[in-house]
C-alpha cells in the first residue's frame, strides 16, 4: 500500500480559528518569511491564462498555442468544487497515524519545534484502486463516496485530454507520452485554510513545486489565497467560477528520459537485446553504413564553424577549495546557465588517472574473444554492448560500451570488476573512490554558491550509489548520418566525464544549439543530472547532450554517474525552509 510518509500528529487549524485568539501560537509564526503574502495593488500584475477545452478540443489552432504559452511561460491554469465542513468528531476516524500521513491532518511534521503551515487537509491515495488505504475512501458515507469515486475518474480522463494537448502543442508524439500514463497514479488533497487574525506571518502552504506530472485544482470557494511565482514576483490566482486551475509538475517539467531500474538486490540495468559490436563493424572496409544505425533526420551533428560559438565555462577547484568568491560565482553561472563545466585543478592524482585510461583502451583493443566473458546477458545490460535495445528494428548508436556499477561495494556485479585484470582492477578500485569525493566536493560547493546547508543535501549521498559507462565511438564513413548516444540528459545528480583522446564528440543543447565541448588536458567534464534538477528546483538544469561521430579518428571517453542511494528520501528539513522543501520525491514515486 503507497504511503505518504511518516508524519507527527498536530492539532487541527480549523478547531484552533474557532477559538477567540488575537494572538497566534509561535508555533505557525514566520515572520521572516520570503516576500510578504500580502499584495494589496494587484491592477498593475499579470494575471495566469485561461484556456478554453471546448477550443482545445475543437483543433482551434489559437487556444492551442495559448495553451502552450501557457504552459511555458507560467506553469499554471486556472478551476474550483468541495469538502471541510463535517465536525471534529465524524473527522476522527479519518485522522493521520503516525507511520502515514495520509488521512486528516498535516503532511511532513518531522520535529516538534517546526514550523506549521496554518491549515488542515486531508490526503487519500485514489488510482490506482489496489493501493487505496481501506481506513479512508470505503468509510466516506455513500453518497460521497460514490461522487468521489466519479470524480476522481473524471479528473483522470481531464489530465490524459489536457497531456495529449499539450504534446500536440509542442508537436511530439502523444502516443509515447501517453504510454507513460497508463495505469495512472493519482491523489487527492482537500485542504482548508481558516481566516486567520495574522494573516502576514502565518503560511497556508509553504512554497513547493508539485513532484507530479499534472496537478488539478478546484477552488470551493471565491476566496483568493493561492500564488504562483512568476519572474521572482508572487502573483495572485483570481478564482473563476466553474474553472479548474491547472499546474504543470516536476515530472512534466523534466521529460522522461530511459531509465535505469534498481532492484532490491543487486543492481541491473534492465534488459537489452544482444547487438553486434559496432568496433568490429568499423574495422570492416565499410563504404556505406548499415540502415539499423541510420538516422538522416537527426539534427545535423556538423558544425562546420565553432569559432562564433561559446565554450562551456571552466571552474578551478582550487580555487573553490580555497573559497575564491568569483570562482563561486562562476560555478554558481555555469550550473544555472549552462548545466555543464570543465574542472581543472581537480585534486585527482594523475598517475591514476592515466593508468585508468590505459587500462580502458586496452579493453577496448583486446580481441573480441577475451572480451565475450563481459557481453551483457539478456536480462540484464550491465556489462559489453549497448543500453535499452529493444526491439529488433530499433535505431542503433554508433557506440560500443561497458556498464558496471562500482558503489556501493555490496551491489557490485560478481563477473565483471573482480574479473578484470590487475593492477587495472586496483587502479579501477581507487579512481572510483577518488571520483565519489569529488563529486561530494562539487555538491558541497554547490551548496554553498546555493546559500543553503551543505549538510541536508550531503547527507543524501551517504553511501552513495555510482556506476560507470565506458564509451567506444570508432570512426564512421557516413558521421552525419549517425549518433554516438542520442540526445538525452543523466537520470543521476552528478556525472563526471573523463575524456581518453583528443578527439571532440560530445556536444550539448544550449538555447536551442548543439555546442561542441572542447576537450581539455588534465580536466573532467561535470554536468548537472535529473536528481539536482529535481533537489534545486530547476535552478541548476539538467541539459540534453549527445555523442557525434567523427569520420577518421575514434573517440574514447568514461562517464561516471552518482546519485543518492536508493533507501533516501529528497524532501523538506526539519526545521525552518530551504530549497529542499520545494521538493519531496520518495521511492514510491519510482516504483
Amino acid at each position: 500500500m503507497i504511503k505518504f510518509g511518516s508524519s507527527l500528529l498536530v492539532p487541527s487549524v480549523q478547531e484552533l480559528a474557532k477559538q477567540p485568539i488575537t494572538k497566534v501560537p509561535d508555533r505557525y509564526l514566520r515572520p521572516n518569511e520570503d516576500d510578504s503574502p500580502v499584495i494589496f495593488d494587484t491592477t498593475s500584475l499579470p494575471q495566469i491564462p485561461i484556456i478554453d477545452l471546448i477550443k482545445l478540443l475543437s483543433e482551434d489552432a489559437n487556444e492551442l498555442e495559448r495553451l502552450d504559452h501557457a504552459c511555458k511561460k507560467m506553469g499554471v491554469f486556472p478551476g474550483v468544487q468541495d469538502f471541510f465542513s463535517l465536525p471534529t468528531e465524524e473527522k476522527k476516524p479519518f485522522w493521520q497515524t503516525p507511520e502515514d500521513s495520509e488521512g486528516y491532518g498535516h503532511m511532513h511534521v518531522r520535529a516538534e519545534d517546526q514550523k506549521l503551515d496554518w491549515s488542515d487537509m486531508c490526503i487519500a491515495h485514489t488510482l490506482p484502486l489496489h493501493i487505496r488505504n481501506p481506513q479512508l475512501i470505503p468509510c466516506f458515507p455513500q453518497l460521497f463516496r460514490e461522487s468521489l469515486e466519479n470524480y476522481s475518474l473524471e479528473m483522470k480522463k481531464l489530465c490524459i485530454t489536457m497531456i495529449e494537448r499539450m504534446t500536440k502543442a509542442l508537436k511530439i508524439d502523444p502516443n509515447e507520452v501517453l504510454e507513460l500514463f497508463k495505469n495512472l497514479s493519482q491523489s487527492i488533497k482537500w485542504n482548508y485554510y481558516s481566516p486567520c487574525p495574522q494573516p502576514e506571518n502565518v503560511i497556508g502552504l509553504k512554497p513547493h513545486a508539485d513532484v507530479g506530472a499534472i496537478t488539478i485544482l478546484l477552488q470551493v470557494n471565491e476566496t483568493e489565497g493561492l500564488q504562483i511565482k512568476n519572474e521572482g514576483k508572487w502573483i495572485p490566482v483570481k478564482p473563476i467560477a466553474d474553472a479548474f486551475l491547472i499546474n504543470v509538475g516536476n515530472t512534466l517539467e523534466i521529460k522522461p528520459k530511459k531509465r535505469i531500474q534498481y532492484p532490491n538486490t543487486m543492481i541491473k540495468f534492465g534488459s537489452s537485446l544482444s547487438v553486434p559490436s559496432v568496433q568490429e563493424l568499423a574495422k570492416q572496409p565499410i563504404t556505406k553504413v548499415p540502415e539499423q544505425y541510420l538516422r538522416p533526420n537527426e539534427d545535423s551533428p556538423v558544425i562546420c564553424d565553432t569559432t562564433s560559438l561559446p565554450q562551456i565555462p571552466i571552474i578551478d577547484l582550487s580555487k573553490l577549495l580555497s573559497e575564491d568568491a568569483n570562482e563561486l560565482e562562476k560555478l554558481d553561472l555555469a550550473c544555472k546557465e549552462w548545466g555543464f563545466f570543465q574542472l581543472i585543478n581537480h585534486g585527482v592524482n594523475p598517475t591514476l588517472v592515466e593508468n585508468v585510461k590505459k587500462g580502458v583502451q586496452e579493453f577496448f583493443s583486446l580481441p573480441m574473444e577475451e572480451k565475450k566473458p563481459f557481453w551483457q546477458t539478456p536480462e540484464d545490460s550491465e556489462g559489453y554492448g549497448q543500453m535499452f535495445v529493444g526491439s529488433d528494428d530499433q535505431k542503433l548508436d554508433w557506440a560500443d560500451m561497458l556498464i558496471v556499477h562500482t558503489l556501493p561495494l555490496h551491489i557490485r556485479n560478481p563477473r565483471l570488476i573482480p574479473r578484470f585484470p590487475q593492477p587495472f582492477r586496483e587502479n579501477l578500485e581507487n579512481y572510483s573512490l577518488e571520483l565519489g569525493k569529488l563529486c561530494i566536493t562539487i555538491i558541497e560547493r554547490m551548496t554553498k554558491a546555493l546559500k543553503i546547508d551543505p549538510n541536508e543535501v550531503l547527507e543524501l549521498f551517504e553511501n552513495l550509489s555510482q556506476a560507470m559507462r565506458w564509451n567506444y565511438y570508432p570512426p564512421c564513413p557516413q558521421p552525419e548520418n549517425v549518433i554516438g548516444i542520442e540526445p538525452h540528459s543523466d537520470a543521476g545528480a552528478l556525472t563526471i566525464l573523463l575524456q581518453l583522446n583528443e578527439t571532440e564528440g560530445l556536444q550539448i543543447k544550449n538555447e536551442g544549439k548543439w555546442i561542441p565541448v572542447k576537450p581539455i588536458a588534465d580536466a573532467f567534464v561535470i554536468n548537472v543530472g535529473d536528481t539536482l534538477e529535481i533537489l534545486t528546483n530547476g535552478i541548476y538544469p539538467s541539459i540534453e547532450h549527445r555523442a557525434t561521430i567523427n569520420s577518421i579518428k575514434e573517440r574514447i571517453s568514461i562517464a561516471t554517474f552518482h546519485r543518492p542511494p536508493k533507501d533516501k528520501v529528497i524532501g523538506e528539513k526539519p526545521k525552518g525552509r530551504s530549497l529542499l522543501d520545494l521538493v519531496r520525491i520518495q521511492n514510491e514515486i519510482d516504483e
